[in-house]
């Protein structure tokens, strides 16, 4: 399935991205070109560890440049909950704000404890 891409909007916030602070050069076409070629599920889970490391990018600048485009909308971000017996989402939020340190997983019918440190 094809996405239907607003242009004006991408272009928009893309150019909001570029002037956001002094990224190496060509960071933000990376991107770019990412958001415009990959398939659903590229973009749907992007990892910035596996963007750096694919186009030889520091990774702290890549996530910079991620949360700034969350920012802008570019991306949307969500928390999730994992239960460590099973790997099942126990919950998922918009913020950090909502995560709590105890949780129930009911696949495995535990109540379990958010390490919040980590």
């Amino acid at each position: 399935m094809t996405a239907i891409v607003k242009e004006r909007l991408l272009d928009e916030r893309l150019a909001k991205l570029e002037t956001a602070r002094s990224w190496s050069p060509r960071l933000v076409s990376k991107l770019e070109s990412h958001i415009r070629f990959a398939d659903d599920e590229a973009l749907f889970r992007i990892n910035p560890f596996n963007f750096a490391r694919e186009r030889s990018l520091g990774e702290n600048e890549v996530i910079d440049l991620l949360l700034h485009a969350t920012s802008l909308g570019l991306f949307g971000m969500d928390w999730l909950l994992l239960c460590p017996k099973c790997s099942c989402v126990v919950e998922s939020l918009r913020s950090l704000e909502g995560v709590h340190r105890h949780y129930h997983c009911s696949a495995c019918q535990v109540d379990l404890e958010a390490p919040l440190d980590d």
